[in-house]
């Protein structure tokens, strides 16, 4: 629409622009704040998961010290000696195993009696009597130890069979090291609990047999009731699931491993972590508010349910007073019709202050001109031509990849993030060994061969939220988020293994050494940068082609 026009059709759409403009503020500041409150919410409801995740493992790292003790080592080894001196150790496990279950629930044979009155029965629950003291509370539902033919070698309390191989857990445990499963009936133990297992080594790292634990996670839902007396908001409730949406814990009072699953809280759970609000339709309102986040240790997911009258109170307020500005604007605005000449100046305005700001290089400068006349098309061409420009300051000619320019504002806003909430956050820097020599030997062209595929070579293997900069020469940065120094070394090593078989044009094989370090709260980027060198160097001064973790 051309200028004249404007200022013909200007007066009229006044009052209809500013009515426009107040209720998309309104909206917008509605938006805005509901999207904080439930980041809030999100937050606190991460920090409750964590904790129970650390709580749980702690727990299981009690016994990670004690599987590698010589005394259970020596006492697994003694049981293992004994049944290879057997000319039918399976028929003998059977045979035993048949016995045991043969007898009523609560009796007792003397073969039993034996097992749990042996040295290494009465130490594992000296062991379970000692943490239970310590955390004033029942910790070990059950601890049992088996041999590597899967008979059992000591347990706290009798068992529901003789023979263990059979079972998931044992096989698991043996095969994986590690073996956790959800939360479920165990029979043995006779309460509803996660079974961990454990294989067990000997000095020289061969099987020898496995233990099983049975815990108790009754201070997991304590420190739940005390989240909820402790949180800002009164009728917080929490309610804690299996990842297949079984009920563990439900401040209401829920039946214990109730399914859930086709609840709409539990189906709109998508990801690892977030917040909804539900019945709305029913409510005609924002409805009730859930965040959620799930546990990395056992996949469960607690929900945190906020009234929404209560949680929405200040946005509620706030919408009020804004629905009053916007009847003052709108009548002040029919005072202020005449001004509206001034409409047209000031985009001009805008886009000569931008055009100086990018003059003297402020590349990041936004041309707020969205026009549909002469001015507006001005702008566009403007801020194409900025793009451009913003691009070529922060991308390496070369490799295509980002430079040191946009490092900068990248690990700045990486590491500000990592703080906030907590998350984890990795720098890798790669070096490709003895470049020189390919300059050298193939010439400059090829070197810069090198370096362009390698850099395609990684783009392939990294994620869309992980940045790959060129640093200068042959050395090159990335940034990790979301990932630890053991996700950042994986991704690592399948880019060095990717590089090492990968036949160069005209060059031939070419190999890289990384160096890997992780952000810590008191990083600054020189810190971390150092970090990363120093495992560069390191890696270098080993031999090169290699992966070294600072």
């Amino acid at each position: 629409m051309r200028i004249l026009y404007k200022l013909l059709l200007s007066f009229f759409a006044m009052v209809l622009i500013i009515g426009v403009t107040s209720f998309i503020v309104v909206r917008a500041s509605h938006r805005a704040l509901r999207k904080e409150i439930g980041e809030t919410a999100v937050a606190m409801t991460v920090q409750i998961v964590r904790e129970m995740d650390k709580r749980i493992f702690e727990r299981i790292d009690h016994f990670q010290e004690f599987i590698v003790s010589k005394y259970l080592r020596d006492m697994v080894a003694r049981s293992n000696r004994d049944f290879e001196k057997m000319d039918n150790v399976q028929g003998f496990i059977d045979e035993k195993d048949h016995e045991w279950t043969s007898v009523p629930r609560g009796t007792i044979t003397p073969f039993m009696q034996k097992l749990l009155e042996n040295d290494l029965s009465n130490m594992l629950r000296k062991k379970m009597e000692f943490y239970n003291d310590e955390y004033n509370y029942k910790v070990y539902e059950e601890v049992f130890v088996t041999n590597k033919f899967g008979a059992n070698v000591a347990q706290t309390g009798k068992t529901s069979d003789y023979r263990q191989d059979d079972e998931e857990w044992w096989q698991s445990g043996k095969r994986d090291n590690f073996y956790m499963k959800d939360i479920a009936y165990d029979e043995s133990a006779g309460v509803h609990s996660p079974d961990i297992a454990l294989r067990i080594d000997d000095e020289k790292g061969s099987f020898i047999g496995v233990i099983k634990i049975v815990l108790n996670i009754e201070d997991t839902f304590q420190y739940m009731r005390q989240s909820a007396v402790s949180e800002r908001y009164r009728d917080v409730k929490f309610i804690l699931t299996t990842k297949q949406g079984k009920n563990i814990y439900s401040a209401g009072g829920g039946r214990f491993l109730k399914d859930l699953s086709k609840d709409g809280f539990f189906m709109a759970a998508k990801d690892d972590m977030g917040f909804f609000a539900m019945s709305e339709e029913k409510s005609g309102q924002d409805g009730d508010l859930f965040a959620y986040a799930r546990s990395k240790g056992f996949g469960w997911i607690l929900f945190s349910e906020y009234k929404s009258e209560e949680i929405f109170a200040p946005l509620n307020r706030l919408n009020k007073r804004l629905s009053v500005l916007a009847v003052g604007i709108f009548f002040l605005s029919l005072i202020l019709s005449y001004l509206i000449s001034k409409t047209i100046s000031r985009p001009i305005e805008r886009l000569k202050i931008a055009a100086h700001d990018i003059g003297d290089g402020k590349l990041e400068t936004k041309i707020d001109v969205h026009t549909k006349d002469e001015i507006g098309e001005l702008a566009s061409v403007l801020g194409r031509m900025t793009d451009e420009l913003k691009h070529l300051a922060t991308t390496d000619h070369l490799t295509q990849t980002y430079n040191r320019v946009k490092f900068e504002e990248m690990i700045s806003m990486e590491m500000d993030r990592a703080r906030r909430y907590h998350r984890f956050l990795s720098v890798s820097v790669f070096d490709i060994d003895y470049f020189k020599k390919v300059n050298d030997t193939y010439g400059h062209s090829a070197g810069d061969h090198v370096l362009k595929t390698m850099a395609d070579i990684v783009k392939k293997n990294i994620r869309k939220s992980t940045y790959l900069f060129r640093w200068g020469g042959e050395e090159f940065v990335i940034i990790i988020p979301e990932a630890d120094v053991n996700g950042a070394g994986m991704l690592a090593e399948r880019i060095r293994k990717t590089i090492e078989d990968y036949k160069f044009e005209g060059v031939g094989r070419v190999t890289v050494s990384f160096g890997i370090t992780q952000f810590k709260d008191e990083d600054t980027v020189d810190s971390l940068l150092k970090r990363a060198d120093a495992a560069v160097y390191l890696s270098k001064t080993n031999g090169r082609n290699r992966i070294e973790i600072s």
